[in-house]
This record gives C-alpha cells, structure tokens and sequence, in this order.
C-alpha cells in the first residue's frame, strides 16, 4: 500500500498494484488531479506490480522506437513533435511508458496520448496554445498534438538518446558504467521504487537493458529559434543514422 499526498490536489492510496482511491482536495478540480493520477499514482502502481516506467519521449520509426531521454528541460518533447512533424513517424510515449523485456526484444508500451510543449514549442509546429487544456505540473505548458498521431500497444525499441546542450553537435556512445547512468536516470519516479519494494529489479533489468541496448548521448547548441534547433536537431539524427523519413 502506498498513500500518496499532493497539497490541494488530491490523496491516492494505490493498493496492490491494482486499485487506485482518489480523494480530491474540495478547491481542486477533475483537471487539476489528472496529470498526478496518470504519473506519480500509475508509476506507483507500475512498481508494485514489479514493472518498470520510464520517462521518455519516444517516437516509431520504420525500424522500431526511439525514445529521448534526459534532465527537464532538454527538449525531450520538442524533438519528439519535431520528429512527428518531419518524418510523420508515429509518437508512443511523452511521458510514462513501460519496459519489457521479451526474449532477445527490448519493447516500449505506449504511455498517455498527450505531448506536453512550451509556448514556443507550440509556435515552432506552426500551432498556437489558444484552447489547448495547461499542465497543472507545469502552467506554462499546453497538452498538445491530436491522439491519431499516437501508436498503441507495445513496440520494439531501437536506441535510447539522451538529450544534452552543449557547443557543437556530438552523438557519442558511452561506455558501460556512463550507459547504465543514462539507462538508470530514465526510470520514472525512483524513489517510489524503493518505496514499493520494486528497487533490486529496477536495477537488475537497467543493467541487463544498458548491456544490451544501443544507448546515445546527443548533445547540440541552442539556437536562436526553437523551430531551427529541433529542425537542426532532428536533421542530424536522422542523416546519422541513416533513416529514411
């Protein structure tokens, strides 16, 4: 049993893995609790059914799924609706997703049909914030993109990219103890995995994933406009690794 307890939003008390009571502070509203039900409560439940969340921005290329990583703020939605928009691929996840392991696979299942963006994030894919539903998270972001723009179901995962800012373009392959880091730092909410007794199987499934999966770090410049870095971003990624849009 995990309570959870979010000041004028809401309690959860997640049982089991199973069930999820909610109980809505009087001044907070259905929209307000919903961005804390699908995250911090589902990741709960995630980890006491021994799963494991990640948090990443992922997106389904012809060859399988690529899923960005990396700290607030690097651009993981950004580049993800910017890959959308250039390649017309397919998003999965923008959020919480789960990982699995079937046979030789690693697969990605695909989390919440939302993409949360930025202001201007929004203007860079010729949108507008005007109408669209903010991130009680975050007030300054918009839930953003059409849900026939999302894949369901589970897919195989292709690479992990972590997402840096830096000088120059650079795309680089980090040793071991670096790409389980990376692995590590992508799992959602670890702290409620220690909480729900789901932590020695977090890790043994990063190590066993970081040894196995093709892990990137990607660093790039900021530009002078949203639209130009993730255009330059995406660009780059895909004449690296050579995918056709």
């Amino acid at each position: 049993t995990c309570l959870l307890r979010f000041a004028n939003i809401a309690r959860f008390l997640v049982e089991d893995g199973r069930f999820i009571t909610t109980q809505l502070h009087p001044n907070a509203t259905m929209d307000d609790m919903r961005g804390f039900l699908l995250g911090a409560a589902v990741a709960a439940a995630a980890h006491q059914r021994g799963l494991v969340p990640i948090h990443v921005s992922a997106a389904l290329s012809p060859d399988g799924a690529i899923a960005f990583t990396g700290e607030s703020g690097a651009g993981k939605s950004t580049i993800a609706a910017h890959v959308n928009k250039m390649t017309g691929w397919r998003l999965i996840s923008d959020d919480v997703s789960g990982l699995y392991r079937l046979k030789n696979e690693w697969q990605i299942e695909s989390g919440i049909h939302t993409v949360k963006l930025w202001d201007d994030a929004l203007g860079s894919l010729g949108s507008s914030s005007i109408g669209l539903r903010r991130d009680l998270n975050r007030f300054d972001k918009f839930h953003a993109i059409h849900k026939e723009k999302f894949a369901t179901g589970r897919h195989p995962l292709l690479r992990l990219i972590q997402l840096n800012w830096g000088e120059t373009f650079d795309l680089s392959a980090p040793p071991g103890r670096q790409a389980f880091q990376i692995a590590l730092r992508s799992i959602y909410r670890p702290e409620l995995a220690r909480l729900c007794g789901n932590w020695s199987h977090v890790v043994q499934t990063v190590m066993s994933f970081a040894a196995s999966m093709e892990i990137h770090s990607f660093t790039r410049p900021e530009a002078r406009s949203v639209e130009d870095g993730a255009a330059a971003s995406v660009d780059f990624l895909l004449s690296h690794y050579s995918l056709a849009r």
